[in-house]
């Protein structure tokens, strides 16, 4: 394939610990220190100039990716020698925050820029620190070690979204490199087997360093996001249209869900509605490109898909005419500040036919199968719509 790969095994591992109770500290760990006699930084130095010494690689292209501890060291190369690489994958292993950054949130042995991508699992959940504050969660550690490399590279802060089957992807854009996110719907710690793929496709094959500068191989792909996608979260007065924020005019709200006389004891599983995400009939035409007529005051519409599929809805009903047959909504219609709102699930499921993921009050639409991740849920609301 005209690459070389090389699988170093360290063979020291971190320093013994006097007491078998006590916690691993981060500043005597070899990989997340910043000692400049460790081991490891020097095998993977070495190793560099061996296979230099004995093969015509082209040092303009040197790539390290690591898993778990391995994602530990990639780390720890990258930010003290990242003048060598053109690029890194981390997956599964994030750093703790107090190695990344000091108190002040300042960057901790910064070496420049380096094009990265990142690997994660929904349901690797392990917090190996608990921060400055000691309350850090996994999430909060992941979110730091993206944020690393977002300010390092200098990306926007805000990504395009795009979620495919279960991979759920951020791609944080900039000028001369991007920070690519992949996370996995209920993967727990380890990678996927196309994750080589991934690293190689996102980064690796994008990026030389040429005269110490990351140059891009290829032209800047601004169609990493999703053009058919719609986000919308409970709370947000905005809206993820085709990669572009879009004001609601209002939050998106969740309805108190209807719940059974309590006389009847019925168990659990046998009421759990599904909570409603609405949003203006309105943003409709810009979702999903419909024409929306309003009728009696604003209290009703009639929509129009580009299909040419019709429905009528009307304040406080479940009913609606649908394509001139009686059909039920999956919630009734609701006035907010003067608007008719519709849930956007039914909507965008039943009558405009989009595939349609959701979690923790985010919902996300497009025109092909997709499962959102925990993760996944909380960028829509704090980055994309926040």
């Amino acid at each position: 394939e005209g690459f070389i790969v090389a699988f170093p095994t360290s063979s020291l591992g971190p320093p013994p610990r006097r007491d078998p109770s006590e916690e691993p500290s981060v500043e005597s760990h070899p990989m997340m220190t910043l000692d400049p006699a460790s081991h490891d930084v020097a095998l993977a130095l070495g190793l560099i100039e061996d296979l230099a010494a004995r093969y015509a690689i082209d040092r303009t292209r040197i790539y390290c990716q690591g898993m778990s501890m391995g994602d530990l060291m990639t780390m720890r190369l990258a930010r003290t020698h990242g003048h060598l690489l053109a690029g890194i994958a981390l997956a599964a292993g994030p750093s703790p925050i107090e190695a990344l950054f000091d108190r002040d949130g300042g960057r901790r042995a910064d070496d420049g820029p380096v094009p990265c991508y990142q690997a994660r699992g929904e349901r690797d959940v392990m917090a190996i620190s608990k921060g400055y504050d000691g309350q850090a969660t996994r999430y909060d550690i992941n979110e730091a070690n993206k944020r690393f490399w977002i300010q390092a590279d200098g990306c926007d802060a805000v990504p395009l979204i795009r979620i495919e089957g279960r991979n759920n992807f951020e791609f944080y854009l900039g000028r001369d490199m991007d920070v690519v996110v992949r996370d996995v719907k209920d993967r727990g710690h380890g990678q996927t087997f196309d994750d080589a793929r991934y690293a190689w496709d996102l980064c690796f094959s994008r990026y030389a360093r040429v005269d110490g500068r990351i140059v891009r191989l290829a032209a800047p792909d601004r169609g990493y996001g999703d053009a058919a996608a719609v986000a919308v979260a409970t709370g947000c007065r905005k809206a993820y249209v085709a990669d572009t924020r879009i004001d609601l005019g209002l939050p998106a709200f969740t309805l108190e869900e209807p719940q059974p006389p309590a006389d009847l004891h019925l168990p659990a599983p046998t009421f759990a509605p599904r909570p409603m995400v609405y949003v203006p009939a309105g943003f409709l035409a810009t979702a999903f490109g419909c024409s929306v007529e309003e009728r009696a005051g604003g209290r009703a519409v009639r929509v129009t898909t580009p299909a040419g599929r019709v429905v009528e809805i009307s304040e406080g009903n479940v009913g609606v005419v649908l394509d001139g047959k009686v059909a039920a909504m999956w919630r009734q219609a609701e006035m907010a500040e003067g608007r008719l709102c519709v849930p956007f699930q039914w909507f965008a499921s039943e009558v405009a036919g989009a595939f349609v993921t959701e979690c923790d009050g985010a919902v996300y639409a497009s025109d092909h199968y997709g499962e959102m991740t925990a993760y996944m849920a909380r960028t829509i609301r704090e980055k994309v719509l926040g």
